[in-house]
C-alpha cells in the first residue's frame, strides 16, 4: 500500500478553527492475486469518520488510517 506523505502545516483563515486538506497523492494498493482499485480503500480518522484528500478537519492532528479490502 503507498499512502501519501504527512501533511504538517496548514494555515487558516482568522477566526476559523478548520481546514481544508488535501493531499498530493491518491492511496494505492497492489498485490500479486488481486485487481484492486481505488474503491478498495478505504480511509477513516481517528473517530472512525471517512477521511479523504479535499475534507475539511479541525485544528490540531489528524491521524488518517487507510485500508484496504
Amino acid at each position: 500500500m503507498s499512502c501519501p506523505s504527512n501533511v504538517l502545516d496548514m494555515s487558516t483563515d482568522a477566526g476559523v478553527r478548520t481546514a481544508v486538506v488535501t493531499w498530493s497523492s491518491t492511496p494505492s494498493a497492489t498485490d500479486n492475486v488481486d485487481s484492486l482499485t481505488a474503491s478498495d480503500i478505504s480511509c477513516v480518522d481517528g473517530s472512525g469518520n471517512s477521511a479523504m484528500s479535499g475534507d475539511t478537519f479541525n485544528l490540531g492532528n489528524t491521524t488518517v488510517t487507510c485500508t484496504v479490502s
